[in-house]
């Protein structure tokens, strides 16, 4: 996306050249162009500054012998415009604050989230990393506000709404199955029906035409540069055909996969998944219609991607796929606890685990940059476990050596003598002081 960038800004063309290696050969990106439209407005930006003007925007690193171009990871231009990444999960996470208040969570139940998110989830790794998963997910959440508001004032939130989810369609072609589709049907419901168990409701309609208007607008401009990059408006980068598994066993298989597998399994790598499973009851007898919203997204994604051949998201960490629902696998879970009164103390203990241990396994995906593939878990035949693949396995050697870090920051502070360890030790009194923060929430369950 980011290379693409550069061939649309300094170019004019969508097609790469050199081409891109990353697993095959890519002289026209396949992949949504909303990520793009984004890198090329900073590009524009960076280039225009006099302290950059000595540095070739213009340069594509290739190296055919490589199959993976890790170049493309250590490009300056690249590192330069990918402040973008920790911004939008940041952003995110100051929404998803917001979407709690909404949700009628304590403040500091949603302050609580939204860290969590921000430093806890493996949405925390993909701030690092040149994914659109992370653009989506805000552009969603930012969806689901302004259609939470539309209980109040109909249209011009439904609109909203709409726009956004058009915008994350923009991002991911894919989120025009799920959630889009939800949002546009469950639009019908959003204002009650004329007549007591009347289930014709021209307000109904309306409301599907308000959000799906705008979300047919950004379609239609995705489908114009699909014509613009692959020469046909049906064109949308995947085929559908080959890079869909429409195999009963194969989805089963790539499902488990998707929840426990060591290198994409969301409930080893964000235990606090788990205690989702039993805020979904709570949550949809509290709020139904947003309750069921959240439930098939999370359920639709889950099966979507589980159908698609490359259902581990390719080279990759941890669930990527799952990037866009983790929001609202952290809302489930803290709906866990209660809000009026103390929740067990055996509750809190495992609510606490769940997060340390998704702490740890961000922690080690944003020190230690390690993108792999993933073996798929089936019904006949062994699948291996190795303890190094487990996400919040600690090898202590590497902890203790600052020099494997992969945060560029710190090789510069690295020729500073003494200042590494400095930081290091920085870096540890920090966590005491989040831990003192998680525990004082924890303690004290009534909002000031």
């Amino acid at each position: 996306m980011f290379q693409s960038a550069k061939a649309l800004l300094f170019r004019n063309s969508f097609k790469l050249d050199p081409p891109i290696n990353w697993g095959m050969e890519i002289d026209v990106s396949k992949w949504a162009i909303g990520f793009t439209l984004i890198y090329t407005m900073i590009l524009a930006g960076l280039s225009s500054l006099p302290p950059l003007k000595n540095i070739d925007f213009n340069f594509m690193p290739y190296d055919p012998d490589e199959k993976f171009n890790e170049l493309l990871l250590y490009d300056p231009t690249y590192r330069y415009s990918s402040f973008i990444n920790p911004f939008i999960t940041a952003i995110t996470a100051v929404f998803l604050y917001y979407l709690c208040i909404q949700l009628r969570l304590s403040k500091k139940q949603a302050a609580a989230a939204a860290l969590v998110y921000g430093i806890a989830s493996p949405a925390a790794v993909y701030a690092k990393l040149d994914f659109a998963q992370p653009l989506a997910s805000l552009f969603v959440v930012l969806a689901l506000i302004f259609f939470i508001r539309a209980r109040t004032n109909g249209s011009k939130n439904l609109i909203a709404s709409g726009v956004f989810l058009g915008l994350a369609v923009l991002s991911r072609t894919e989120m025009l199955i799920v959630p889009a589709s939800i949002f546009v049907v469950a639009a019908y419901f959003v204002e009650p029906r004329q007549k007591e168990g009347m289930f014709f409701s021209l307000p109904g309609l309306k409301n599907i035409l308000l959000i799906s208007l705008p979300l047919i607008g950004f379609l239609l401009i995705n489908q114009y540069i699909n014509y613009l990059r692959f020469g046909s408006w049906f064109a949308i980068g995947y085929q559908p055909t080959k890079e869909f598994a429409f195999n009963v066993f194969a989805t089963i298989s790539a499902m488990v996969s998707n929840l426990v597998s060591m290198n994409r399994g969301v409930m080893l790598y964000f235990p606090l998944s788990i205690l989702s499973i039993f805020g979904i009851t709570t949550f949809i007898k509290k709020d139904r219609l947003i309750g069921l919203v959240l439930l098939f997204t999370v359920i639709g994604s889950w099966v979507m991607y589980s159908m698609w051949v490359d259902w581990d998201a390719g080279i990759s960490w941890g669930p990527r796929f799952f990037i866009p629902i983790m929001p609202y696998l952290i809302i489930f879970a803290f709906f866990v606890l209660e809000r009026d009164k103390p929740s067990p103390s055996w509750l809190i203990t495992l609510f606490i685990i769940s997060i340390i241990l998704g702490a740890i396994s961000s922690s080690q995906g944003l020190l230690f940059t390690k993108l792999t593939g993933a073996e798929l878990i089936t019904f006949l035949g062994s699948y291996s476990i190795k303890l190094d693949e487990i996400p919040f396995y600690i090898d202590l050697d590497l902890f203790r050596d600052p020099k494997q870090y992969d945060i560029r920051w710190l090789d510069v502070i690295g020729k500073i003598s003494g200042l590494r360890n400095l930081v290091f030790f920085g870096c540890i009194f920090l966590l005491g002081f989040i831990s003192k923060v998680w525990a004082d929430f924890f303690c004290k369950r009534t909002d000031k």
